[in-house]
């Protein structure tokens, strides 16, 4: 291989900053390259290793605590990750409970995210992160679309 094919292919040498072991890479590459099926093993491992990025970890349950009459109970929950906050209120059943329950919360940092349930409907915050929303479903995930354009996820929350 001539010193002009080496510069135009995608090799090790040229991805590794250490020319010696990206030399060695490529030798090796050459001699007896990766299998395929352990490749993409190993890609799939590295997606999940960057997955906590993009969920929100469940940090606070209050439960059903505060009561403003017998028949309407809240429960208070915070999700987080490493740079965002969430808080959702779910009240209780409206009325006869046939239309779900009020999500009402708020996204920190602030500003215009879009906020929804999967498979359910989707809001956008107002200026101060505030959103409100209808659970009509037992269970519910939430996901806020930030408006850097990153995806968080909540896990899935029994109502």
């Amino acid at each position: 291989m001539s010193t002009s094919d080496h510069d135009t292919h995608d090799t090790a040498a040229a991805r590794t900053p250490d020319p010696l072991l990206g030399h060695l890479a490529d030798v090796l590459d050459r001699i007896d390259g990766p299998d395929p099926a352990l490749v993409d093993r190993a890609v799939a491992l590295w997606s999940l290793a960057r997955l906590d990025a993009e969920l929100l970890e469940l940090v606070s349950d209050a439960g059903a605590l505060a009561h403003r009459s017998d028949d309407l109970q809240l429960r208070f929950l915070t999700f987080q990750n490493d740079d965002c906050t969430v808080q959702v209120e779910i009240g209780g059943a409206d009325g006869d409970g046939a239309t779900g329950r009020e999500l009402v919360g708020q996204v920190d940092p602030p500003g215009l995210h879009a906020v929804s349930l999967v498979n359910g409907p989707r809001v956008t915050t107002d200026d101060l992160g505030r959103f409100r929303l209808t659970c009509g479903t037992a269970s519910f995930r939430l996901l806020v679309e930030l408006d850097d354009g990153r995806r968080l996820l909540s896990p899935d929350i029994a109502v």
